[in-house]
C-alpha cells in the first residue's frame, strides 16, 4: 500500500524520502515475507520518485535485491525484487556499478 501512496503522491513523498527509506531499510530485514515484499516494492516506487536522491541507499538496496533474487522462499518476492532492480537501475543511474560490484550478475 505504501508503494501506491508513493506513486500517487510523489510531491508529498519527495521531502520525506530519507525518513521513508530509513524505515524501509528496517522492514526489508523482516522475516515476514509479506512485509518484506511490500517494503521492497515501496523501495522501487521510491526510486521512481526520488531518482538520484536515492543514490546513497542503492548499494544496500541492490544487496538486498540480489539476496532476494537468489532466495527460494517466495516466487512473488523474487519477481518483486527483479522489478525493483530495474527501477533502481533505471531511475538512480546505478547500472554499471551494480554490474561490476556483483559476482552474481556477472556469472551468467
Amino acid at each position: 500500500m505504501l508503494d501506491t501512496l508513493i506513486q500517487m503522491c510523489p510531491n508529498v513523498v519527495q521531502p520525506y524520502f530519507v525518513v521513508i527509506m530509513n524505515t524501509l531499510q528496517k522492514l526489508l530485514a523482516c522475516p515476514n515475507v509479506t512485509i518484506s515484499t511490500n517494503a521492497l516494492s515501496a523501495v522501487g516506487a521510491l526510486a521512481r520518485v526520488a531518482g538520484g536522491g536515492l543514490t546513497p541507499y542503492v548499494p544496500f538496496c541492490v544487496g538486498v535485491v540480489l539476496d532476494t533474487i537468489t532466495d527460494q522462499v517466495s516466487v512473488s518476492k523474487r519477481e518483486t525484487a527483479v522489478r525493483v532492480l530495474g527501477d533502481l537501475a533505471q531511475h538512480t543511474g546505478f547500472v554499471a556499478q551494480a554490474y561490476n560490484g556483483s559476482c552474481l550478475l556477472r556469472e551468467k
